[in-house]
């Protein structure tokens, strides 16, 4: 029998997309789905159109927030529902491909990871583009100490073990961060995890150019303070855990500086920039880091 999995979508506002994004998981060529659609508080009628498929297909179910409560609170509210074997996530406005459920639940079953990530593709304006992540290019078992996390950090293009989130308690942070809190859970996940797989079977549909999302934020003093917070959470799991990945804590400290360098009134807790270092043994890290910047800001 086919293990069951858990379609996880959140929503807020994209009545426009949720039909397209429900209807491709609904002809997904893996049948054996709960859909479970959380409404953030919405104020369009994408409800209704959610409704209309738990009329239909008994697979769906609907539930709704009494309050926006952000794409965190929202998301555990499905992990909490969920009763699969394994978790999937899938932004309201993304939409999937026919077998990527399928060729996921195939890798994470023979490969015995805890968690597979799959390939995605960027679609913009009815038109497919590549979602370049340079170092996954071929099927293969990945080290969380390698990974970069830049454009990995997401959480709709993996399929996760539900027992293993679970017994690692991990669940999404309910402290709000508009910016970062796919990378601030999928760091703790990658971390925790004794395998990780990589397939380039089936493919995931990131809808770029729609102006309001649940995750989207200004490049602002905004981006700092949440950037400033993520980098906190990061440090403080990484000191627990005793396993870091290095790419992604030096990239988070180089965007506060380059804001910093670029916007002098923004104020950055350099001492916990400067902490960065402790992770990795690297001569005079932080002044590196400082001219790197300014030759990059130079340059631009």
């Amino acid at each position: 029998m086919e293990s069951l999995v858990s379609v996880i979508i959140p929503m807020y506002n994209i009545e426009k997309y949720i039909k397209e994004c429900i209807e491709s998981i609904i002809n997904s060529s893996y049948k054996h789905l709960e859909i479970i659609v959380v409404d953030d508080f919405s104020t369009d009628n994408g409800k209704e159109v959610v409704k209309e498929f738990v009329k239909k297909d008994s697979r769906v179910i609907f539930l709704e927030n009494l309050k926006n409560s952000g794409v965190c609170k929202t998301r555990n509210r499905g992990l909490q529902k969920a009763n699969g074997k394994y978790v999937v996530f899938v932004d309201g406005d993304d939409f999937i491909s026919e077998f990527w459920i399928e060729n996921l639940v195939k890798s994470i079953e023979k490969e015995k990871s805890d968690v597979v990530i799959g390939k995605a593709k960027n679609y913009r304006d009815g038109k497919i583009e590549e979602y370049q992540i340079r170092d996954l290019k071929k099927s293969g078992y990945l080290k969380f100490e390698n990974i970069r996390l830049n454009k990995n950090g997401v959480i709709w293009n993996k399929i996760y073990n539900l027992d293993f989130l679970k017994n690692n308690k991990l669940l999404f942070s309910e402290e709000r961060l508009s910016y970062g809190e796919d990378l601030e859970f999928v760091y703790r996940v990658l971390s925790c995890a004794n395998s990780i797989y990589y397939t380039e079977a089936g493919e995931y549909y990131y809808r770029l150019g729609r102006p309001l999302s649940l995750s989207q934020d200004i490049y602002s003093k905004k981006r700092v303070e949440n950037l400033t917070l993520l980098l906190k959470k990061l440090v403080s799991f990484t000191k627990s855990s005793k396993r870091y990945n290095k790419n992604i804590l030096k990239k988070i400290a180089k965007d506060i500086m380059i804001e910093h360098f670029e916007n002098p009134e923004i104020q950055v807790d350099l001492r916990l920039v400067r902490g960065v270092g402790y992770f990795i043994p690297e001569i005079c890290w932080f002044n590196t880091l400082r001219k790197e910047i300014k030759r990059r800001i130079k340059l631009g």
